[in-house]
């Protein structure tokens, strides 16, 4: 059973959304939709990242998130382009990739290259359409669109045989907005450097559920803590920031206020948003 959090929309009136809102040289429409998933929309163009559109149980068969997907993966809704930041259930999630593959047999998928090997099984049936990207490697995708990969440590770096990192993060070059989808990921002085060498960063998703000894021996790995995140953010010189990784999985939540609080503290002169999922939000810059 899954706990009273509502959506702000879902089903087919955020697919409605999805389609009908517009966005213009200067501006992106967001929807965040759980833990780290989060749609983009520019130049007509959606993005998806991280998508989880089917339940997640555990293996007593108990669900272990807290809302139900806005829409199952077999659902007639626009994307263009899917991203994985990493594998693990909350992020690269077995049906909702399956599903997703068969219902949108046109769209590219784009994985860090160092899992390639682990999902393999997963992606035997379309792996025509799934690229493996090296941290440091950038791709056009779109007229206007792009994206770099950028290594992020997931509680540490770790690589593949061939030194393929398998936790990316994803800076999307939306004309001339710069947005940082961040995946999951601790705070470290080479991610600082490897992000501030895409600035200027207009918007950022940040994880903010932090880490600790119990979920660790849960194999539950961590994350920045809310005051890290906002840290972080300081130091990248981000214009606008939206916490993530906080909401969905049951026993590994946190407090965006917190988030927000120390955002307060620490830079009163930049944005932050605490979005609701499905809510839309137009991310602006002149």
């Amino acid at each position: 059973m899954y706990l009273d959090q509502n959506w702000f929309c879902s089903g087919e009136t955020l697919i409605r959304a999805l389609n009908e809102l517009e966005t213009t040289s200067h501006s992106i429409a967001v929807w965040r939709i759980g833990q780290c998933g989060v749609f983009l929309k520019y130049a007509g163009k959606i993005l998806l990242i991280d998508p989880v559109l089917e339940p997640i149980y555990n293996a007593e068969g108990v669900c272990r998130t807290h809302f139900a997907p806005p829409f199952s993966a077999d659902a007639e809704f626009p994307v263009d382009a899917v991203f994985c930041t990493h594998n693990h259930l909350d992020h690269f999630q077995p049906d909702t990739i399956r599903r997703l593959a068969a219902s949108h047999p046109q769209v590219p998928f784009f994985v860090p290259a160092g899992i390639l090997d682990e999902i393999s099984d997963v992606i035997a049936p379309f792996a025509d359409r799934v690229t493996g990207l090296r941290q440091g490697e950038s791709r056009d995708l779109f007229p206007e669109i792009s994206v770099t990969a950028v290594a992020v440590p997931h509680d540490v770096y770790r690589t593949d045989a061939a030194g393929n990192e398998k936790a990316l993060g994803y800076a999307f070059h939306l004309g001339k907005i710069t947005v940082f989808h961040c995946g999951d990921a601790v705070a470290t002085e080479r991610l600082v450097t490897d992000v501030r060498a895409l600035r200027p960063v207009h918007l950022a998703f940040l994880p903010i559920n932090g880490r600790d000894w119990v979920r660790e021996s849960h194999n539950i790995i961590g994350n920045m803590t809310p005051q890290e995140a906002a840290l972080f953010a300081q130091e990248i010189d981000c214009q606008t920031v939206i916490p993530t990784h906080y909401d969905m999985m049951r026993g590994n939540e946190e407090d965006p206020l917190i988030f927000a609080h120390y955002m307060e503290q620490t830079q009163s002169d930049h944005a932050w948003h605490i979005l609701r999922i499905g809510e839309p939000y137009l991310y602006t810059h002149f």
